[in-house]
């Protein structure tokens, strides 16, 4: 055998020149640009990964990217609210990619204990994501949802930093009871003020439940409707630092017309007002109890992961300064969550963790006159122009000829009236696959809140009580302890044209409530406030100025849910959930909440096809039984002992007792009944969607 060597030498010169070829190929850099198919505007933070490989990044300000990456490669690009889309690298250096928004019909929706594609929904819910939330310098979330949820009413209450908005689902729910509805972040539950421990810029997105097919799953918890919110989590792959920060001012609008010091004058003189009454001021006191105030939002987080774990992490600073002077809300909050899978995919682990600090100074409100109490806003608003600010001699003006006067100026530079709040919460999920179609799930949350509040008030603020009792001061701390565990079992079938999911669980929530309060008066100096309330004098104590107190409820629960459709086109879902509660009568410990709910997607069907301009129509309709206890304390349906006045005997004051409560052993949660007919539509491709419900309910009160 002879080997023509010169043949050889060639072909490895050749092997090796490709080899080089392939090389420079994979080192090959590769730009572009991302951008929304419609409107061009550039995605920001898009991701662009090498499929089958862990090599990526994202998409900088102007959507532009840069990547390593191989002709023959092909690029995954994904964007949260859009469609996935596989690019093929050719020997093109830069691609021009467009991204379509995602479709109805694969979006999903968070329903309660779990999730739902929205074509599979059969109640009321609305969903926001974080592309469509309002804008600005958010402070809580629910004000990025305002005017963006139909049926869903969100208004600032007073503008106090700090002040939770308020929340209406369907208006108002309850006569006797609460209004707001129940709040659950990432499976953990809670009222309003839970949304105050979590970043903004931190939420993926927001479900509303509103009708009692969908909320009675949360049984005795779930007239006033639900909010589920769904926080960020960092994709597969993706290694990303963020920032957002956001500043805004704040001003009041529509001020008042007050009368100046000359006008006051005149008018005095045409109504015969004494000449007593002038004490020859000019006080613009509006102008001197406001400002213009800020707020600031600032969150800086970090994510990475790779195919069977991921974890994201962020701290947040929400920065108020009130447009009433000496009035500030701080809000610092630190999170972090982690996801592992395990055993193929078929067991999965969630830990949240979640602390945050808010420091209030809160300008006094409850002053004034006997007949007049309120703010010092409103106080400012009746406050003569005439009065000064200060006497001669430097000390706050007061008018001793009437009675229970106010210098308001004088209540907001020397009363101190703040709170500090400390929020702890964390939760554990586990999620294990049993055999296919067949999971089990373990949940558990703890949630700790300690709050902190001190008042003082010294008698040159004028307040009439700090001047009878020369200086008055208080402190008062309350405790809240949260424990939620549920136990789940799910099961999901396809067969023929068939589907089948069902849901069991088993639940435990307590709640304990813990507090104290104490009052001093007669203080020997103003220097230390609230905080050496041994400074008062013993013998101004009175009944109610030291109390303390512990509560606790329990509610254990039992639910189960159903969901079939038949050839995608007929849905059915029907829950039943039984809550045992102690708060409740003994003859009342127990109460069932069913729901069924139907729909019909019209749009599947045949005599559909030529109506090109309806891309998704759906008819819906349900009935649902929840119930509603937040009007009522832990000890409600006790007998409860309590302070009756006092009386004097034997020279001194003596406390009585009596009953302040009697026992109810038929006390029950009060049940609403509710129907709902609805219709979910999607025209033009997608260029208009929405939904229309109309509902009836009825309530049945406690007794």
């Amino acid at each position: 055998m002879r080997i023509n060597y010169q043949i050889l030498c060639r072909g490895l010169f050749i092997l090796l020149a490709l080899a080089g070829l392939n090389m420079a190929q994979a080192q090959q850099t590769i730009s572009g640009k991302v951008s929304d198919a419609e409107t061009y505007e550039p995605l920001i933070g898009a991701n662009i990964q090498i499929r089958g490989t862990s090599a990526g990044t994202i998409t900088e300000l102007d959507g532009s990217f840069s990547v390593q990456a191989s002709t023959g490669d092909v690029l995954m690009v994904s964007y949260t609210g859009y469609q996935l889309l596989e690019v093929a690298v050719t020997a093109q250096t830069f691609y021009d990619i467009t991204l379509v928004a995602g479709k109805f019909l694969e979006e999903v929706v968070v329903v309660g204990y779990g999730t739902q594609g929205k074509k599979d929904v059969t109640g009321a819910v609305s969903q926001v994501t974080s592309k469509d939330f309002n804008q600005g310098a958010i402070t809580n979330p629910l004000q990025q949802i305002s005017g963006r949820a139909a049926g869903v009413s969100v208004t600032q209450i007073g503008s106090e930093p700090g002040t939770n908005p308020g929340v209406r689902i369907r208006g108002i729910t309850s006569l006797i009871g609460g209004n707001d509805p129940l709040v659950v972040i990432d499976g953990i539950q809670g009222n309003l003020d839970l949304l105050r421990q979590v970043p903004p810029s931190e939420i993926e997105s927001i479900d509303v439940l509103k009708d009692a097919s969908a909320t009675a799953i949360y049984g005795s918890r779930g007239a006033p409707g639900v909010i589920l919110v769904t926080t960020k989590k960092n994709k597969e792959g993706r290694v990303a630092i963020e920032y957002s920060g956001i500043m805004s001012v704040d001003v009041l609008a529509n001020q008042l017309e007050m009368l100046d010091a000359g006008e006051w004058r005149e008018q005095a003189q045409i109504w015969g007002v004494p000449s007593s009454t002038d004490h020859g001021g000019n006080t613009d006191w509006y102008d001197l109890l406001t400002q213009t105030g800020n707020t600031q939002n600032h969150t800086l987080s970090m994510g990475g992961g790779a195919s069977n774990f991921n974890y994201r992490a962020s701290v947040s600073a929400i920065l108020q300064e009130g447009v009433v002077i000496n009035s500030t809300s701080n809000n610092y909050i630190a999170r972090i969550q982690a996801n592992q899978k395990a055993l193929n995919d078929r067991l999965n682990f969630n830990v949240h963790l979640s602390s945050g600090i808010r420091k209030n100074i809160w300008s006094p409100t409850g002053v004034g006159r006997a007949a007049f109490r309120a703010n010092l806003i409103s106080n400012a608003y009746i406050s003569k122009p005439t009065d000064p600010i200060y006497f001669e001699d430097g000390s706050y003006f007061f008018d001793v000829n009437v009675f229970q006067y106010i210098n308001p100026y004088a209540v907001a530079e020397t009363v101190a009236n703040e709170n500090e709040t400390n929020n702890l919460f964390g939760s554990f999920k586990a999620d294990l696959e049993v055999l296919k179609g067949l999971s089990i799930g373990w949940f558990g949350s703890w949630r700790r809140v300690d709050d902190f509040g001190g008042y003082y008030a010294p008698a040159r603020s004028t307040i009439p009580d700090a001047i009878d009792y020369n200086g008055i001061g208080n402190i008062r701390t309350n405790l809240q302890d949260e424990k939620l565990m549920n136990a789940s079992l799910t099961f999901e079938k396809s067969f023929s044209r068939h589907q089948v999911k069902a849901l069991a669980v088993y639940e435990w929530q307590n709640q304990t409530y813990t507090g104290n309060f104490a009052q001093g008066r007669n203080f020997i100096s103003d220097i230390t406030t609230f905080n050496a309330l041994q400074l008062g004098s013993i013998s101004e104590v009175l009944p109610g100025d030291i109390s303390s107190y512990k509560n606790d409820r329990t509610l254990i629960s039992f639910l189960g849910r159903l969901n079939y459709s038949f050839a995608d086109k007929y849905l059915l879902t029907a829950s039943f959930r039984q809550d045992g509660s102690s708060v409740f009568g003994t003859n009342n410990k127990w109460g069932s909440f069913p729901s069924v709910s139907a729909a019909w997607r019209i749009s599947e069907e045949p005599f559909m096809e030529n109506l090109d301009f309806i891309s998704y129509l759906k008819l819906r309709a349900g009935y649902g039984i929840t119930g509603n206890q937040q009007g009522l304390f832990p000890q409600n349906s006790l007998q409860l002992v309590g302070l009756s006045g006092t009386i004097f005997f034997n020279g001194g004051l003596i406390t009585n007792f009596g009953v302040t409560q009697n026992s109810n052993d038929d006390l029950r949660w009060e049940t609403r009944y509710q129907t709902n007919i609805g219709l979910d539509f999607e025209l033009f491709r997608g260029r208009l969607s929405g939904a229309a419900d109309v509902q009836r309910h009825h309530r049945k009160s406690v007794v």
